[in-house]
């Protein structure tokens, strides 16, 4: 659709303590639960050794969420392993045990941090179909590699051309936390220099779904574009939500195709459309593509770009200076100027046989 006129524009954001927050608010949690058990049950409950084990799990499974390169202060982490060693020699005060119980922590560590490292591939794979479906897939690689050294929030930007005055650049969200990575949407721009045009749109991933770049780009261009069978969207530009983004006006009509071809009926293009060109122009129209066509006014031919109009069920044709133009008042003036000459040609033609019959 578009051709890049400028080297990407890549930015990485990433706080770093994100990460800490996140591992400290796990073993708040715990012990605020540890409070809450105090309070239900008997203090003998929690110094038995099932408590001690369960303690002993919650540490595992926090301990394989984190390396110390993600903590700002290290040390927490390294509180945390003598914490869970405290724990296991409670557990099994013996020596032989002790050294078993450290096998089996070791082994159930492993599996959780493998366990871990797999759910982070498979939020990759996901990651990058959502790319592929809305059209962004080449910046798949460069978003597994941000994400593998990011702690938080991060972004790519990018800058495409449209035409010569009118570019878009899109910003794609992501997020990373211990138990996964995400893609979260993108938010797009629009700039058209042409018309002093400049847009802004957030669509997200959970209210917006993956609409692809292209159909949202067109959106703030001001097209309209068919999404379903019955269904068309486009964006009202005099009308935001709190967070700035323009509201979504859907079309169902069930008329709504027909007025439309309807109106490519009428048109006085220069050669007569056939069916099956209507098809064709409609087909552009329905993906948000203007179609150029080749009008007569007067006997005389004239450029129009000719787009969809889904609120008055029809379309709108305009001239290369973006001057609205009404097809119908075209086609009246050009009968009105088809019946001046008819009445000219009448009137010479019994001008003739007047001089004709006089010789």
């Amino acid at each position: 659709m578009a051709r890049n006129i400028t080297v990407p524009l890549f930015s990485l954001t990433v706080k770093m303590d994100d990460m800490e927050r996140d591992f400290e608010q796990e073993l708040i949690r715990w012990k605020e639960q540890e409070q809450k058990y105090a309070r239900l049950f008997s203090p003998s409950v929690l110094k038995s050794k099932g408590f001690k084990k369960e303690r002993l799990n919650q540490l595992l499974v926090i301990q394989a969420k984190y390396k110390k390169v993600d903590l700002q202060d290290p040390s927490v982490l390294v509180l945390l392993k003598i914490e869970k060693r405290q724990l296991e020699r409670q557990i099994s005060p013996g020596i032989f045990s002790f050294l078993l119980r450290k096998m089996i922590d070791a082994v159930r560590l492993y599996n959780l941090k493998k366990r871990h490292d797999l759910q982070e591939v498979d939020s990759i794979s996901n990651i990058r179909g959502s790319l592929n479906r809305i059209g962004l897939g080449k910046h798949a690689d460069r978003a597994e590699e941000i994400l593998a050294r990011s702690k938080g929030p991060a972004t790519i930007s990018h800058i495409e051309q449209l035409a010569p005055k009118q570019t878009v650049e899109y910003t794609l969200h992501f997020n990373k936390n211990p138990n996964h990575s995400s893609f979260d949407g993108y938010t797009v721009a629009y700039k058209d220099e042409t018309t002093n045009t400049v847009r802004r749109q957030d669509f997200k991933h959970d209210e917006l779904g993956l609409m692809p770049l292209e159909n949202a780009t067109k959106l703030l261009a001001g097209q309209a574009i068919k999404e379903s069978t019955k269904e068309w969207v486009q964006m009202d530009f005099n009308d935001k939500d709190a967070q700035g983004n323009y509201k979504l006006i859907r079309f169902s009509n069930e008329r709504l195709d027909e007025g439309i071809m309807d109106a490519l009926s009428k048109l006085p293009t220069k050669d007569n459309l056939s069916n099956e060109n209507k098809l064709e122009i409609f087909q552009e129209l329905s993906k948000g593509n203007p179609f150029k066509v080749t009008l007569t006014r007067n006997a005389e031919e004239l450029q129009a770009v000719i787009y969809a109009n889904p609120r008055q069920s029809g379309i709108i044709v305009m001239n290369n200076d973006g001057k609205v133009l009404d097809p119908a008042k075209i086609t009246r003036e050009d009968r009105s100027k088809t019946l001046e000459v008819r009445h000219l040609e009448k009137q010479v033609k019994t001008e003739r046989k007047r001089i004709k019959v006089a010789r």
